[in-house]
């Protein structure tokens, strides 16, 4: 299997681990960088530093919104290696202003880099495009992607953390740009195997007909649960880290080591799938959203139980294992082939509306109580579960 995926046309897979492996090695950096009294808002309160956290990051995620479809689109028009090549040189600027930000030390600065990066960030659907060419199953496509996807997740948290680990001492804030420095090696990596893609050029013309089909696509059913399971993630995965922090009383390290074996628990799930669809004798769609459920209303009653809140973490992992490439392959298979980008580009457009969303509301969620977005995470989640339902008996 590791041979059948070392050929030229296969490199998408690795450019998208680079990106995801770049991609996870910010969070461990802006969550202490904001909620730490030596960080990037030293002087302002908790309130203050979690309303700017939240901020930030929905900034970056507004930034997502307008470049997924776009870039999904110029994609479809000009190629793939134009679009990545436009992407990343992009990004590499965003990761510049951060850095600067640092060494100036402005918050707005760093929401700025952050916001230009969420831009860039349509890279991935762009990617996925790409991928979604070849000659194999889709669903075979895509749960290999979200592998590469992971393991790019399971090895920038610790790296970052390991960078980090001075961050709960008054080291100067321009130490902080480490992180980003490796970010910015990997993205010059990445431009470098852009010569080397195998690209299968479907282009394709934006006109009304397509517009209106556009305007169709958005009130399918499949995006509407796609909305609402990532509304779900991401109040889970916002919330969890400023959880870790403060309630779980977690330093930079062990953020890192933590999400890190979440990760890796994903990445087992993936790998373990297929199996487990032949084993089991009911729709593993629902046992998913089950697990989702339950998993995360209970989270929001842990107090300071390690072992009980990773078993939990875990059940919310092992049900997006099984989510998102599922989810994936069928909206994929709602446009034909000359529009992947732009059908894969709608995809990262909504997933970004949704985190965008729960970003910009995290902060005083988080400030009311820091159980509040599992509670509400697990209200979507059961929105998605019973929508199902509904369709199923329809």
């Amino acid at each position: 299997m590791i041979k059948h995926f070392l050929t030229v046309k296969h490199l998408p897979y690795g450019m998208l681990f680079l990106v995801s492996l770049s991609s996870s090695i910010m969070p461990p950096l802006i969550g202490p960088l904001f909620i730490s009294q030596y960080g990037i808002l030293p002087h302002e309160s908790q309130y203050f530093r979690l309303n700017a956290y939240g901020f930030t990051v929905g900034f970056y995620f507004i930034g997502t919104i307008i470049g997924s479809y776009i870039w999904g689109a110029i994609s479809d028009n000009v190629g793939t290696k134009k679009t990545l090549l436009y992407c990343l040189v992009g990004s590499i600027f965003s990761y510049l202003i951060c850095i600067y930000a640092l060494v100036q030390i402005s918050f707005v600065l760093f929401m700025l880099g952050r916001t230009l990066d969420g831009i860039m960030s349509g890279r991935r659907a762009v990617i996925l495009a790409a991928l979604s060419q070849l000659k194999t199953p889709k669903n075979t496509v895509f749960r290999v992607a979200e592998l590469f996807n992971a393991g790019g997740l399971l090895i920038g948290p610790i790296l970052s953390s390991l960078v980090l680990s001075y961050a709960d001492t008054a080291e100067p804030l321009y130490y902080y740009s480490g992180p980003l420095l490796v970010v910015l090696f990997l993205t010059i990596i990445n431009i470098a195997i852009i010569p080397l893609v195998k690209e299968d050029r479907q282009t394709s013309q934006i006109n009304l007909e397509e517009q209106f089909h556009l305007k169709k696509i958005m009130k399918q059913s499949v995006i509407i649960e796609y909305f609402f399971l990532q509304m779900a993630w991401y109040l889970f995965y916002i919330a969890i880290l400023p959880f870790s922090i403060l309630r779980m009383k977690f330093n930079s390290f062990s953020i890192g080591v933590f999400f890190s074996s979440l990760v890796l628990a994903y990445m087992l799930f993936l790998a373990i799938q297929k199996s487990l669809m032949r084993t089991l004798y009911f729709d593993v769609k629902v046992l998913a959203l089950v697990v989702l459920i339950v998993s995360l209303i209970i989270m929001g009653q842990v107090n300071a139980q390690l072992m009980f809140f990773t078993l939990l973490n875990i059940g919310v992992v092992f049900s997006y294992s099984l989510l998102n490439p599922h989810y994936t392959t069928i909206i994929s298979k709602i446009s034909n082939e000359s529009n992947q980008g732009k059908i894969l580009g709608i995809q990262s457009a909504v997933n970004a509306v949704s985190s965008a969303i729960v970003a910009l509301l995290s902060g005083s969620l988080m400030n009311i109580s820091l159980n509040l977005p599992f509670y509400i995470a697990g209200g979507f989640a059961l929105l998605v579960f019973l929508l199902v339902r509904l369709k199923s008996n329809g």
